[in-house]
């Protein structure tokens, strides 16, 4: 999808007003807002570009203004499309267009402009991502790469005798241009796109044969992905793991013959081995060749995903998206599509349906990987119920799977049923930890500590003593400050004891990982994670905060959302007044759920509620 698309002489003459109303227009049906440094950028960048060329007498070449990449929310500026002056064959260009002045290198691959301190991507290194991301996604280019260049233009700066960003992009097909060289870029359009009269037509067909492409990952990408994910330690997968497995490999493989789709619900707890099956899939398909992605709706897990599955060409993060990169796309667009967390998916209006219907669409076997435990907003809708209406709906048959496995908790199945009962999340009574592993051959460790200071000092006993990685994550009572002066404030206050919460995302902070590198990263223990940088991941020895929201009377759970700071979780909640307590209470039971459930090899659990802090000292002996 492109907000405007025309000849390079129709768009402008449309004049520079009218061709800003044209995208705006464009933006609308596409359901985007263009603000205003968006619409200025189209009156003063790409009414500047059009005008150049065609002063230069590329009129007939066609454009395609603001073009969305394939399952993303990124977009190229500019796509000049044509065909090339030597052998008429289809030829593109890419044209990132920057109106910044006073611009420096900021380190490798970034800049500054301006008088401001924020970092950018430098624009070479932009145009250069956005072409290759074009390569992986449309495998009609990626079978001819050299009909597809990039150019970053800066068409206020003046590049001088020697600018600092002035370098060589290391390939032949990405360029960077300044003010004072017009001329060089207008020399290297000409060796790219045919100027001759009467090609309007040709030019015209070659940009539909683009915007019209099956998008879908080509395969030099899920090669060389398949190879980088191949790198981790391979997973064996055992019982339901691999049954799950080999359903998808034969809906695959052998269809239905009726046509009818399948749609996967894989179910499983915390360390059931979901994410580890979904990673499987993905080695396996890319192997194959087959056009298979990944999806979650956490930022954290899938920024984590992509830098640790990633080491050599940083490629193998493209097939890591996100629930709502699909909205857009076409049916059955993918093999599989592998929905990981889909707890997490959000109640929003897609066009065709909501999330679940979008997803389903896009692939010929959908797989959602889910625990109903984990949803901790009241937008998530990533229900087994959802799902199975989603699919009736959509006239796809309903499969599920249960992972009753486990391979968290050093392997310890009772330690998911011992906070399922501590939480009342199940029928049976809660039961102390002593009691319930009495007689098993279980090492799992579950400690009470009546100060948050007693709990840090055991975790980093643990670390010290048994090694691994610790970290303490608590409910979202506390206010969350942006850092100032690149220092973190000591939000999380019990007391005499202050602790900052982790890095917020979009900041960056000396010393302390980035929010979706929290749960791994050096130098993490120290900051207070919370349920949505804590939330798929796992970490060896697990600190556990109770605040305010969640406490115990007469041994029964209260919730109390007036407590939580996390006003998003439960400002959307309908219903009579008992309706929304009781959907509050199970938002903020399961958000204490997963902060449980994060630990391989032992938890430590405190509360600041007296009450509730003598019942966790009862149960977790």
């Amino acid at each position: 999808m492109q907000f405007a698309s025309g000849s390079v002489r129709s768009l402008w003459s449309k004049g520079a007003e009218d061709l800003v109303r044209l995208l705006s227009a464009g933006a609308r049906r596409a359901r985007i807002s263009a603000l205003k440094p968006e619409k200025q950028s189209w009156e003063r960048s790409l009414w500047l570009l059009l005008d150049q060329l065609v002063a230069d007498g590329f009129g007939d070449v066609h454009v395609l203004a603001e073009r969305r990449l394939p399952y993303s929310s990124g977009r190229i500026d500019v796509v000049l499309c044509g065909l090339h002056p030597e052998d008429r064959v289809p030829s593109y260009v890419l044209v990132e267009l920057k109106q910044w002045t006073d611009v420096v290198p900021a380190g490798e691959g970034l800049a500054k402009y301006g008088s401001s301190d924020e970092t950018w991507l430098d624009p070479l290194e932009q145009v250069t991502q956005y072409r290759r991301y074009l390569l992986d996604f449309v495998p009609s280019l990626a079978r001819c790469p050299d009909m597809v260049h990039a150019f970053a233009y800066l068409h206020n700066e003046e590049a001088g005798e020697a600018h600092p960003l002035a370098r060589d992009s290391g390939d032949a097909y990405t360029e960077l241009f300044f003010k004072d060289q017009r001329v060089k870029l207008m020399a290297r359009l000409a060796g790219l796109l045919d100027r001759a009269p009467g090609l309007a037509g040709a030019a015209e067909r070659t940009a539909l044969a683009l915007a019209s492409a099956v998008a879908a990952p080509s395969g030099p990408l899920l090669w060389v992905a398949g190879q980088e994910i191949r790198r981790r330690d391979r997973f064996v997968l055992l019982d339901e793991q691999q049954t799950a497995f080999m359903m998808v490999r034969r809906e695959l493989d052998d269809p239905d013959e009726a046509g009818r789709k399948k749609v996967i619900v894989v179910i499983g707890g915390p360390g059931s081995g979901k994410s580890a099956l979904a990673l499987s899939l993905l080695d396996t398909l890319a192997h194959q060749r087959r056009r298979v992605m990944h999806a979650t709706g956490s930022k954290a897990f899938t920024e984590s995903l992509r830098t640790v599955t990633t080491r050599e060409t940083g490629r193998a993060e493209n097939l890591f998206k996100y629930f709502f990169d699909f909205h857009r796309q076409g049916e059955n667009e993918l093999d599989v599509l592998l929905c990981d967390e889909a707890h997490r998916i959000r109640d929003v209006d897609t066009g065709i349906g909501n999330q679940v219907d979008a997803l389903i669409r896009v692939a010929r076997v959908p797989v959602f990987l889910l625990d109903e435990h984990q949803a901790v907003r009241h937008n998530e809708i990533g229900t087994v119920d959802k799902i199975a209406k989603a699919a009736a709906r959509n006239a796809c048959e309903l499969v599920k799977i249960r992972l009753d496995g486990q391979f968290r908790y050093g392997g310890s199945a009772l330690y998911d049923e011992w906070v399922l009962r501590l939480l009342g999340l199940t029928d049976k009574a809660p039961v102390a930890w002593s009691d319930l592993v009495a007689g098993q051959d279980d090492d799992f460790a579950v400690r009470y500590k009546p100060t948050p200071q007693a709990m840090e000092d055991w975790l980093l006993s643990q670390e010290k003593n048994f090694t691994g990685i610790a970290r303490i994550a608590a409910g979202f009572c506390w206010s969350w400050t942006d850092p100032e002066n690149g220092e973190l404030e000591d939000d999380v206050k019990i007391g005499d004891w202050h602790r900052p919460w982790n890095v917020k995302q979009k900041f960056k902070v000396d010393g302390a990982p980035s929010a979706s590198h929290w749960s791994f990263g050096d130098h993490g223990f120290g900051q207070v994670g919370c349920v949505y940088t804590a939330q798929g991941f796992e970490y060896d020895w697990a600190g556990v905060i109770f605040g305010g929201d969640l406490v115990v009377r007469r041994g029964t759970w209260q919730a109390r959302p007036g407590e939580s700071r996390d006003r998003g979780a439960f400002s959307g909640l309908r219903g009579s007044p008992s309706v929304v307590e009781q959907s509050a209470a199970r938002l903020i039971l399961n958000s204490y759920k997963v902060l449980l459930t994060r630990a391989l090899r032992g938890v430590c659990v405190y509360s600041v509620d007296d009450e509730t802090a003598a019942y966790l000292r009862e149960y977790a002996r």
